[in-house]
């Protein structure tokens, strides 16, 4: 049963603020006062610390009655302690202001959350009631938010402003490591927060490095928590990254693919609420694409995960969070090198400028995960990391280098390296080999990079390279002001989404290719957009047009082979037309138009659904006529010439045929069983029983033709070699026509 907590939290949250502010009124008397969360501080006697930050810090008002708060206060041992540890001295007003701001305001998490809401706020509970919440979210906003920062773009050298949000605090449950079958929540807990006074795991509270030592106090204006630490406000994975003597230190090489992707927006709005001097401006700072709710690279730079914060689905920023599994320098500068050698960088010191977008979006991809549940650490020792393009990638709790926990998600250091799927499978040399970056760039159109990655079957792609492509009048290009935007050209003009993708299925093929040097017979090869196709021929490969393709070189990958040619095949984009107004089949044609089926451009005036059509020649059509093979038109009665001319048709969608029926065509090799049998053609019926149909067979000692017989066991052989393959059907040519007299078998 799914239950919308929040609206209940938010009812709660009302009352008890329309509470406190009754008790104000009646103070006096104390007929309903708790106390402000401030005065219950000051009651104790040991917060003068962080009272004194309340006041420096400008939150005393909040915290005062001014609006409903949920605070996690130390006492004054833990924040004297904190600051002598940090700044050498416990006063407070030696801290910096906006440091101390930030500090105080990472202790107080917006609205009230009671001591039961912490530990199983959750989406789902049991239909009765009974089962408690998970836990699951564990993180709430707070009013902590970082000052602004003037920022150098280590690439570009440009000068910003950025701006942050408030920061989440962890909250965690010990629920939620109960949830998910973790035996030893301390050894988890502490891989994230080493220093923890670990209390016990039997319904428990840790606020990031702190123990809540007491719980859910009321006071008129929220809840109070006492913890035994200052919680160190986390920093966002970017800036761990960062921090060239923390985290960041052994995996600069990873903060510099994120830098080469970066993208600042600026934003009209926090510019003019925010901004310290009239006129600044303002910015956000993104990787990649500007963030929406099904990001393509998580937001590592800022303190919102992007799971649609705004939306309906409330707990996703209270529960997500942004799992990296980042490879150490030693190992990703090897990598890198090696597997981007073409492009010069085994003896660049800056290599990785010399490696495309493209594939630092990859790349990362298969290292950082958002939209996800925060992963626990000994959960990597139980099933593997799911990969967006269906990998596997396995690290155990034993390898790992470090762990971090941030503001956004947690930092998995290795000693290894998640290859991407698109780096090893079929798209592999279009990554490897900078001269094809016109394919490299066109996959992400549609994203065609995922039909490209299934390890269980085999596939053919038939690739060019850009001076090939250039020759051709295709060109690509990557957009300046935005990551991953980019234009193709032909010829005719700027390419849309569906030209660039009908241009790479028409040189994609499901199967694998013979070796040309041991194929004599006759095969042929549907592309994936299925309007187009290849045939090999006395150990040659051929295109639709029936021109020789010449291999340039060879690359095998693990899921297929890709060969490069020396010219682009277009996508087919015509139909049965294409074939009917050939001059070859006039007379078929003008039958057609008698018959109400056909029209003066050779298409069909209702279209067919995707079939085989056999054309019969002038030559054929001349004869059968002479012997009264075909039903005559008297007093304009075309019925009967309407029944036979469908009889040359074979739609695919009645018959439930998975492809064309083409000689040699299947990614194993040639059998006759695919491609032989029975089947109901378009010639009109009153029922299933009456159907008229025509046997297809198949026989690879004839390689080059089908065998099509009638209902009376009459039978016509294709023209050798004579297909034409069209985006809605395959045309076969014959020189014989069906006897409309016995074809029916009556």
């Amino acid at each position: 049963m799914k239950v919308f907590r929040l609206w209940s939290l938010m009812l709660s949250a009302a009352v008890l603020f329309l509470a406190a502010c009754e008790s104000t009124d009646e103070k006096d008397g104390g007929r309903y006062s708790l106390g402000t969360t401030c005065r219950i501080l000051e009651s104790r006697g040991n917060f003068t610390s962080f009272i004194k930050a309340l006041d420096r810090s400008g939150y005393r008002r909040l915290v005062d009655g001014g609006g409903l708060v949920t605070v996690f206060a130390p006492d004054d041992d833990a924040f004297d302690s904190y600051l002598e540890g940090r700044y050498g001295t416990s006063d407070v007003d030696q801290v910096p202001v906006e440091e101390l701001t930030l500090l105080v305001g990472c202790h107080m998490i917006q609205f009230a959350y009671t001591t039961e809401d912490f530990l199983s706020f959750s989406m789902t509970s049991s239909e009765d009631g009974t089962d408690a919440g998970d836990g699951s979210c564990y993180k709430y906003k707070t009013y902590g938010r970082a000052a602004i920062e003037d920022y150098t773009d280590p690439v570009t050298r440009r000068k910003v402003k950025l701006f942050s949000r408030e920061k989440y605090m962890p909250v965690f449950s010990t629920r939620m490591f109960a949830k998910r079958g973790i035996s030893d929540a301390e050894g988890d807990y502490r891989k994230f927060f080493p220093d923890v006074n670990w209390q016990g795991a039997d319904d428990r509270l840790y606020a990031g490095n702190a123990a809540v030592i007491e719980s859910g106090i009321p006071t008129d204006n929220g809840y109070l928590y006492i913890v035994d630490k200052v919680m160190e406000p986390s920093r966002t994975i970017y800036k761990e990254l960062s921090d060239n003597s923390g985290t960041g230190a052994g995996y600069s090489l990873c903060k510099g693919l994120f830098d080469r992707i970066s993208l600042y927006k600026y934003d009209a709005s926090v510019s003019k609420n925010y901004a310290a001097s009239s006129g600044d401006s303002l910015f956000y700072f993104y990787h990649w694409k500007e963030p929406s709710r099904t990001a393509e690279i998580p937001e590592i730079a800022s303190e919102w995960t992007y799971h649609d914060e705004s939306g309906v689905v409330f707990d996703r920023p209270l529960r997500y969070s942004v799992n990296c599994f980042l490879p150490d320098d030693e190992v990703l500068e090897e990598y890198m090198k090696e597997y981007f050698s073409e492009y010069g960088t085994q003896t660049s010191d800056d290599f990785l400028s010399l490696i495309p977008k493209n594939a630092i979006y990859h790349f990362l991809r298969a290292h950082v995960y958002g939209s996800q549940d925060l992963i626990l650490p000994s959960e990597l020792d139980r099933r593997p990391v799911a990969g967006v393009n269906g990998e596997q990638f396995r690290v155990s709790s034993s390898e790992l280098r470090s762990v971090t926990y941030c503001s956004n998600g947690v930092i998995y250091g290795m000693n290894k390296v998640f290859e991407p799927a698109v780096f090893t499978y079929l798209t592999a040399p279009l990554f490897r080999y900078p001269q094809f970056s016109f394919y490299a760039r066109a996959f992400n159109t549609k994203n065609m990079y995922n039909q490209t990655v299934d390890p269980n079957n085999r596939f053919t792609l038939f690739i060019q390279n850009d001076q090939d492509l250039a020759t051709a009048g295709y060109s690509s290009s990557e957009g300046t002001g935005t990551n991953g935007d980019y234009a193709f050209r032909s010829r005719s003009g700027a390419m849309n989404a569906n030209q660039v993708s009908n241009l790479v299925m028409s040189q994609f093929v499901y199967g694998t290719l013979p070796e040309l040097a041991e194929t004599d017979d006759l095969r042929y090869f549907i592309a994936k957009d299925e309007k187009t196709y290849f045939y090999i021929k006395d150990k040659a490969l051929y295109d639709y047009s029936g021109r020789e393709l010449v291999v340039k070189a060879t690359f095998d990958t693990e899921n297929g082979t890709v060969y490069q040619i020396d010219r682009v095949i277009p996508a087919r984009v015509g139909a049965y037309s294409e074939t009917g107004k050939l001059p070859e089949y006039e007379q078929f044609k003008a039958l057609m138009i008698t018959a109400g089926l056909g029209n003066n451009s050779g298409g069909l005036v209702t279209p067919i659904a995707d079939g085989l059509v056999f054309f019969p020649t002038n030559e054929a059509v001349i004869a059968a006529k002479a012997a009264g093979m075909i039903p005559e038109v008297v007093d304009g009665d075309v019925t009967e010439l309407r029944k036979y001319l469908q009889y040359y048709f074979v739609p695919l969608k009645k018959n439930k045929l998975n492809y064309y029926l083409l000689p040699g065509l299947g990614p194993e090799g040639a059998t006759e069983e695919p491609y032989s049998g029975t089947y109901v053609t378009l010639s009109e019926y009153q029922n299933e029983v009456d159907a008229k149909t025509m046997a297809i067979a198949w026989n690879p000692e004839n390689p080059e033709s089908l065998t099509i017989t009638d209902m009376a066991g009459n039978s016509i052989t294709t023209e050798p070699g004579v297909i034409n393959l069209r985006t809605n059907c395959a045309t076969y040519s014959i020189t014989t026509c069906f006897d409309y007299r016995t074809m029916y078998g009556n």
